[in-house]
């Protein structure tokens, strides 16, 4: 590799309160690029079935990418990545903001912490000065605390990752926070931080990036500006967001109402996007290089749950509306704030309030479990009630912190069947018995339900489609997600958000010069490389194609009303079979046949 990469890993081991610089290994480069590429192949060697996601002995990774840090467009994103504590199987989170390209001014492509502090600590990086601080006044205090506090201590420049009271007390699914509100959200990363008593990583640095071929950088960076802004969506991306979904979704008969009983949800005036906007928006929020700024700002007055600044999306904004049956979108704007204080997966918050709310609509919790909490369908009093329950372990939330698998279990009475979740992580956005193949994605996540694994435009028109020809559009877009994250770039910019395949096609062209002007390497077929460590790393845990399956309510129940109704989700086998023949897995089993495809030929020499 001649650019891209800085060339050094920081390892902190925790339980000895040691550091090191390292040199990155050229093959883990070659062969996995960054970002997730990295955190699923350090996982894959330094965790075994018997790691406690919550032990010390579990890896936590913070990776960036070859792209991150520089002035590409969308070069924001990193990942961070563990044993997951909420499924047991492999586990990350891409993140935007500043933080990871800050980690690169610093110097460093990753961060690698391993042990347990025997006090509660955050780690300090500034180029060359790596210090492992006391944080025990930190120890307690919400995410934005925490930022305030550190960035008084160390300068307003300084890019801080921490997690909140969550992280702390090991709820499953505690997230990363990074400038208030930019979230590692998913499976558990919080909870691992927590775990090793790490209460924050705060960053500064003052070198660049190197590049391998500068000029030719310059030039590719501005032919992608040129792709990414000549679609249509990347001008109305700035209106409105991803808060767009929820009319969508809803026309389609897709958006998950009450625990995804239905796929309409009566309250849909209320809460959809546009009204968020209109109403409360106050302007964008742009990651680092970002051209777009897809996130939407809103305040609340002082006189709404006493007033809050945040940025909601379509999942959290629907994980505490329509999922819930609550309508008061201001409430759910409060929720929203309220996990990211915390560190709490807003998606996992909503999905396990909803499918307590469906146990206490069919008598299964008593009076003791409930804990006095009012949980009929609607009820945000409720809702915010019990999203700090939840962040301290407290009463009911000390159950509910578990995660959906978890809580079913010690709820019985068959509520299995409604718990929405697969291999123990909740799916979120788009009811698969309305649009079905689309949605194939969240059976076969390499990190449990999942919709970030497999993304991209021709959901509506997939189901009318063989599924032969259909998994081609499948497995291009599974290719394209790992790219982005290895590559560490924006997924909304390069691919999920564009008007035609033409679009994607032209992107993908301009990342592959951008990463070979950076590099000095032409892409190859690292995302199949990935999908098989992936896939090998979670055989190890014990999935199968026993494991790949939706649970009951969406195989068995049709929809009751909408634009769908009448559908369940009955391709199942015939759409595994296509997809595992694709990847050369056993049909049968669901699993590779061979580890062959994980030792395949890196990148080449880039052309003159």
């Amino acid at each position: 590799m001649h650019g891209g990469y800085t060339g050094r890993v920081l390892e902190v081991d925790l339980s000895r309160g040691e550091w090191a610089v390292t040199d990155l290994d050229p093959a883990l480069a070659a062969d996995y690029i960054g970002g997730r590429g990295f955190t699923s192949k350090i996982q894959f060697d330094r965790t075994t079935p018997t790691t406690d996601p919550l032990g010390p002995e579990n890896v936590l990774i913070f990776a960036t990418g070859p792209l991150t840090g520089t002035l590409a467009p969308s070069t924001a994103r990193f990942t961070i990545g563990a044993k997951s504590p909420l499924t047991g199987l492999l586990g990350d989170s891409n993140i935007g903001g500043f933080w990871g390209p800050e980690l690169k001014f610093a110097g460093y492509d990753m961060v690698i912490v391993t042990g347990r502090a025997e006090h509660p600590v955050y780690l300090w990086i500034s180029d060359e000065t790596i210090e492992i601080r006391d944080a025990s006044a930190l120890w307690g205090r919400t995410v934005h605390e925490t930022e305030e506090t550190l960035k008084r201590e160390l300068g307003e420049k300084t890019r801080i990752a921490s997690i909140g009271q969550a992280g702390e007390n090991l709820v499953r699914y505690a997230c990363v926070i990074s400038e208030n509100f930019h979230a590692a959200g998913e499976k558990g990363m919080g909870a691992v931080m927590g775990s090793k008593n790490l209460k924050a990583v705060a960053v500064r640095g003052t070198k660049r990036v190197p590049l391998a071929d500068e000029k030719g950088f310059k030039e590719a960076s501005k032919a992608a500006l040129q792709a990414v802004m000549a679609d249509p969506i990347s001008k109305l991306i700035p209106t409105i967001g991803t808060l767009r979904y929820t009319s969508g979704s809803h026309a389609r008969g897709a958006l998950c109402t009450r625990n995804w009983q239905t796929g309409v949800f009566e309250g849909i005036e209320n809460i959809r996007g546009e009204r968020i906007v209109q109403k409360y928006g106050i302007g964008n929020h742009h990651c680092f290089a970002c051209p777009i700024g897809c996130g939407q700002v809103v305040r609340l007055p002082k006189n709404l749950f006493g007033g809050v600044t945040t940025k909601p999306e379509y999942y959290t904004s629907v994980a505490f509306t329509s999922v819930c049956g609550n309508d008061n979108v201001e409430a759910a704007i409060k929720a929203i704030d309220l996990c990211n204080a915390y560190g709490l997966d807003a998606g996992e918050t909503g999905h396990a309030i909803a499918f307590a709310m469906e146990c206490e609509q069919r008598g299964f919790l008593s009076q003791e479990v409930r804990g006095g909490v009012d949980l009929r369908w609607g009820n945000h009093t409720s809702i915010l009630e019990l999203i700090p329950m939840i962040a301290f372990r407290k009463g009911l939330g000390e159950l509910l912190g578990e995660g959906l698998r978890t809580v079913a279990r010690e709820v019985g009475h068959g509520s299995d069947r409604f718990a929405i979740h697969v291999k123990g992580a909740t799916i979120p956005t788009v009811d698969p018995r309305a649009t079905k193949l689309y949605n194939l994605r969240y059976i076969t996540a390499s990190r449990g339900g999942d919709h970030l694994r497999g993304q991209g435009i021709q959901g509506d028109t997939l189901d009318a489609l063989p599924i032969a020809k259909a998994m081609d559009s499948i497995l291009f877009f599974e290719e394209m997600c790992a790219w982005v994250d290895m590559l560490s770039v924006c997924k909304f910019t390069y691919h999920m958000d564009s008007s035609s395949f033409d679009s994607i096609r032209s992107k993908f062209a301009a990342l592959g010069r951008l990463f070979a002007t950076a590099a000095g390497v032409e892409v190859d077929d690292a995302p199949e490389r990935l999908r098989q460590l992936d896939r090998t790393l979670n055989m190890r845990a014990g999935i199968s194609r026993k494991t790949d399956i939706l649970p009951p309510r969406l195989l068995e129940e049709p929809l009751p009303n909408g634009p769908r109704k009448g559908e369940v989700f009955d391709i199942l086998d015939e759409s595994l079979n296509e997809y595992y023949t694709r990847h050369g897995w056993d049909t049968a089993t669901g699993l590779p046949r061979s580890s062959e495809k994980e030792v395949v030929s890196g990148p080449q020499p880039a052309s003159s």
